[in-house]
C-alpha cells in the first residue's frame, strides 16, 4: 500500500506560486512597476499607429510595407501585454490584450487564406481540355489519376559557393522542376556538369545583365524565354514544360528588393497582366517574390491571377545567421489544376534563402 504524499509535497506549488507573486507586487510596487507602466503607455499608441499604417496598405501600396514585417510588430504587441501586466494597470492590460490578440490574427491570417485556397484547388475542376477529347477517352482515364510533381525554387545568392551542398540535397529530393535565381556563370557551368544527366532540358540565362534565372527540369520543355529586370518587369523565366502529355506552364520569378516598393509595384503589375491566362490553363509560379505572405501585394496578386499560394508563414529568409529565417519569401503557387501533396523549406546550403520544395497533384 502506498504512502500518502507529504504535507510539503502538497504546499510546494503553493508556495512557490505565493512567492512569485510576492516578487510580482514588489516589482509592480517599485522602479520596475513604473517603467512598466510608463513602458507600455508610450508602446500602446505606437504599436496603434503602425496597425493602422499597415492596414491602410490595402488602399495605399506604399504603406503595404509594413506589412512586411509583420512577425515584429506582433511580437512586439506580445511583449507589451507582458509589460502591461507587470506594471498592473487592469485598464492598460485589457487594451493591451485586445491589441496583441488583433496583432496575432493578422499574423495568422495568411494561413487562413493558405487553408482556404488549397481546399478549394482540391474541388476545383481543370477547363482547358476540349470536350471532345475528353469524350473520346476510355472510362478508366476519367478517373481521378493525379501525377506528382515536385517543384523545387531557390536563391543560391550571388557569389556564395555552396554547389556541392545543393547538388547533394537535389539528388536527396529528386524535384522535377528546378527554378533558380542569383545564380552566376561559374555555378551554373558547375551545376551544369554535375546534374545534366538528371535533368536533361536546362535553360540559363546568366550572360546578361538583368537575368539571373535558371530552369532544370526532367521532363521536356518545349518552348522558353527569359525577361531582363527592366523598370517595368521583374528578372524571370516563361517556359512550357510538357508533362506526360500536358502542357504546363512554368514561371520563374525573382523580384526585386522591398527597399523600392514602386518598383515592386510595377513589376508585380507587369507579372499580374503576363499571367492572366493562369486560372484557364496549368501554371506553376515559383521564385523570390521578396514578398511576404502578409503584404496585401502578394494577397492581390493570388486573387487576381487565381493562383493558389502553397506556402504558408515559415521563414526563408535570413538564413544565413545564427538565429532561424523568420520572413517568408520565397513561394510556390499554382493554378487550381493542381493540389497541393507536400510543402517544405529545405536546410541551410550556404545562401542567405532556404530552398523551397513542393510536390504539387496535377488531375
Amino acid at each position: 500500500m502506498s504512502e500518502p504524499p507529504s504535507r510539503t509535497d502538497e504546499t510546494l506549488p503553493r508556495r512557490v506560486l505565493q512567492q512569485f507573486a510576492e516578487s510580482v507586487a514588489v516589482a509592480r510596487a517599485g522602479v520596475v512597476g513604473a517603467s512598466a507602466r510608463l513602458s507600455a503607455e508610450l508602446a500602446l499608441p505606437a504599436l496603434m499607429a503602425v496597425i493602422a499604417a499597415a492596414l491602410a496598405g490595402f488602399y495605399f501600396p506604399l504603406l503595404d510595407g509594413i506589412n512586411q514585417f509583420t512577425p515584429l510588430w506582433t511580437a512586439a504587441a506580445l511583449g507589451t501585454l507582458a509589460i502591461s501586466w507587470l506594471g498592473g494597470i487592469r485598464e492598460t492590460v485589457r487594451r493591451a490584450s485586445a491589441l496583441a490578440l488583433f496583432a496575432v490574427f493578422l499574423f495568422l491570417a495568411p494561413l487562413l487564406r493558405f487553408n482556404f485556397g488549397s481546399e478549394t484547388a482540391r474541388h476545383a475542376q481543370p477547363d482547358e481540355r476540349p470536350v471532345e477529347r475528353q469524350v473520346e477517352r476510355p472510362v478508366i482515364a476519367k478517373q481521378a489519376i493525379a501525377r506528382q510533381v515536385k517543384v523545387m525554387t531557390f536563391n543560391v545568392v550571388w557569389g556564395r559557393d555552396s554547389s556541392a551542398g545543393l547538388e547533394a540535397f537535389i539528388r536527396a529530393e529528386e524535384p522535377d522542376i528546378i527554378l533558380l535565381q542569383e545564380l552566376d556563370r561559374r555555378r551554373a557551368e558547375v551545376l551544369d556538369q554535375a546534374l545534366r544527366t538528371r535533368y536533361p532540358h536546362r535553360r540559363y540565362c546568366v550572360e546578361l545583365d538583368g537575368c539571373d534565372g535558371a530552369l532544370l527540369s526532367k521532363w521536356p520543355v518545349l518552348e522558353s524565354r527569359h525577361i531582363l529586370r527592366s523598370e517595368k518587369s521583374p528578372a524571370s523565366i516563361s517556359a512550357t514544360v510538357e508533362i506526360d502529355g500536358r502542357a504546363v506552364r512554368v514561371v520563374g520569378v525573382h523580384m526585386t528588393n522591398p527597399r523600392a516598393p514602386r518598383q515592386q509595384q510595377r513589376e508585380i503589375a507587369w507579372l499580374t497582366s503576363h499571367l492572366e491566362e493562369a486560372s484557364r490553363r496549368a501554371t506553376i509560379v515559383a521564385g523570390d517574390f521578396n514578398l511576404t505572405p502578409w503584404t496585401f501585394t502578394l494577397a492581390r496578386f493570388a486573387g487576381r491571377t487565381g493562383l493558389v499560394r502553397h506556402t504558408g508563414i515559415g521563414g526563408t529568409w535570413p538564413a544565413n545567421g545564427r538565429f532561424f529565417a523568420l520572413f517568408p519569401i520565397d513561394h510556390v503557387l499554382s493554378s487550381k489544376h493542381f493540389s497541393l501533396t507536400r510543402i517544405a523549406a529545405g536546410p541551410r546550403l550556404g545562401s542567405d534563402h532556404l530552398p523551397v520544395v513542393a510536390t504539387l497533384a496535377l488531375r
